[in-house]
């Protein structure tokens, strides 16, 4: 009976020492697990203020455009910036005021401005809380139409190669957030 005893004291120590190890696993594995949850915020979108933009001296129309960023993780710290952009012609909401400047607001005139606009070379300008660049992104924009078939709208959505610091200087620096602008340069031409 007491070798039994004996025999059964081993074997639960063995157990406990054999289970020591797996207990500090999870300390060890705390940094993945932090790095998980980070990625997991950084990836859920992450809309932006509007950005207005009166993009030709010869219009009265503006472009208005918005932004929704979110980042994904890849191998070795890399991963990839995802954006989607919308630009739309910031028309006037009453109808007496579009029937003003049809030129301007109606369906063609729309249309026109839009096509226009789609000429030039639009860029997202992205800057740290200090106000330094840190990327152009090349914006490349589809037509946005509605239930008639007019354009009304112009729209991209695209991945870029970024890693996780970079991103995380655009929107999560202790300073606060980094800002965006959208540049561009048009061809000269009539309107």
């Amino acid at each position: 009976m007491k070798h039994l005893v004996a025999v059964l004291l081993l074997v639960a120590s063995g157990n406990i020492i054999s289970q020591a190890p797996q207990s500090r696993a999870p300390s060890a594995n705390r940094k993945p697990q932090q790095s998980t949850a980070i990625n997991e915020l950084l990836a859920k979108p992450m809309d932006w203020h509007e950005h207005k933009a009166r993009m030709f001296d010869d219009s009265r129309v503006s472009m208005v455009f918005t932004l929704t960023t979110s980042w994904i993780p890849g191998p070795d710290h890399k991963g990839m910036f995802r954006y989607k952009m919308s630009a739309a012609p910031d028309i006037p909401t009453t109808l007496n005021e579009r029937a003003k400047f049809p030129e301007f607001y109606g369906y063609e005139g729309i249309e026109h401005f839009i096509q226009r606009v789609n000429r030039c070379v639009i860029s997202l300008d992205l800057y740290d809380p200090d106000g330094f660049l840190l990327r152009k992104v090349p914006i490349d924009f589809s037509y946005g139409v509605d239930a008639g078939a007019h354009i009304v709208a112009l729209s991209a959505n695209d991945a870029i190669r970024m890693d996780v610091e970079e991103y995380k200087k655009l929107t999560w620096d202790p300073k606060g957030s980094g800002t965006y602008t959208i540049e561009w340069s048009c061809p000269q031409s009539s309107p």
